[in-house]
């Protein structure tokens, strides 16, 4: 048996946040052959507003060399945010 429970929306004292972009974590396959990110969208108040999973490959890091601001672009793009 199944319980299936109506959700109801709830009105928000926030229409819209803006959030600041921090790449948290950054982890490397086996090789250096891919890369996994985390990345987290802060409010002002630097409160988690969102989370995601970004996978990079070698290719797609090969360009990477000392800006990470490359990574972080790259990030933003696949993810489809304008920053």
């Amino acid at each position: 048996m199944a319980l299936i429970t109506p959700i109801q929306p709830v009105e928000t004292s926030k229409p819209a946040v803006e959030a600041v972009c921090k790449l948290v974590v950054f982890t490397f396959g086996e090789g250096g052959d891919y890369a996994n990110s985390r990345i987290e969208l802060l409010d002002e108040d630097g409160l988690i507003v969102a989370q995601h999973q970004v996978s990079f490959t070698k290719a797609e890091l090969d360009g990477w060399g000392s800006d990470d601001d490359f990574v972080l672009d790259l990030a933003l793009t696949k993810l489809g945010i304008a920053h």
